[in-house]
């Protein structure tokens, strides 16, 4: 492969890349939805598969993947399952960060100085002190929520891409040929 076209591939899978991000954004998935009011996610049905495969990105991801040769949808595929590592990674540490640091804080605190949270309950109006707890308790939730969603948004991106790059391979063209039987038991052993 001549270095032309490698740079015309790589400019393909960036171009590709940068509508895929565009397609599986956070804020599409963080928007709210009825199923939120219901405690039933849209994922719980049965056929999930069916749902990632009918949804209206699913279309327009596979039309950007449409213009990548076998080569460059390989390289596209790599870029997913790299991208779902680190939002993996990502959410973790947003985890662990979003609840271990006020948690620490306030041992610490309580350690050094055992009277200051009993000084400042006392000091201050307990509506005050709900709504300030109840503000960052949110603002933490909303950072793990957002963390999230970039791990689903990741995750069906990853999922449609693998689903997308394994379409030309179908049991027809298997080297070998699959029984109309059913499996007998005693063939495993």
């Amino acid at each position: 492969m001549t270095e032309d076209s490698q740079n015309i591939e790589n400019k393909a899978v960036v171009a590709a890349w940068e509508r895929a991000t565009k397609i599986f954004a956070n804020a599409k998935t963080m928007r709210p939805r009825m199923s939120w009011l219901t405690g039933v996610g849209m994922d719980t049905t049965a056929n999930r598969l069916q749902r990632l495969l009918s949804q209206p990105r699913t279309a327009a991801l596979h039309a950007a993947l449409s213009e990548l040769d076998e080569l460059a949808l390989r390289r596209f595929l790599h870029r997913t399952e790299i991208n779902l590592e680190r939002a993996a990674a990502a959410m973790r540490l947003s985890l662990v960060v979003n609840l271990s640091v006020p948690v620490g804080a306030l041992v610490i605190v309580y350690q050094l100085f055992p009277q200051a949270v009993t000084n400042f309950v006392a000091d201050y109006d307990m509506d005050a002190i709900i709504i300030a707890s109840t503000t960052v308790l949110f603002l933490l939730l909303l950072s793990i929520w957002h963390s999230y969603c970039s791990v689903t948004q990741a995750r069906d991106l990853a999922h449609l891409t693998r689903l997308y790059a394994a379409r030309p391979f179908d049991a027809a063209s298997a080297s070998y040929q699959y029984d109309d039987e059913p499996l007998n038991p005693a063939e495993l052993a």
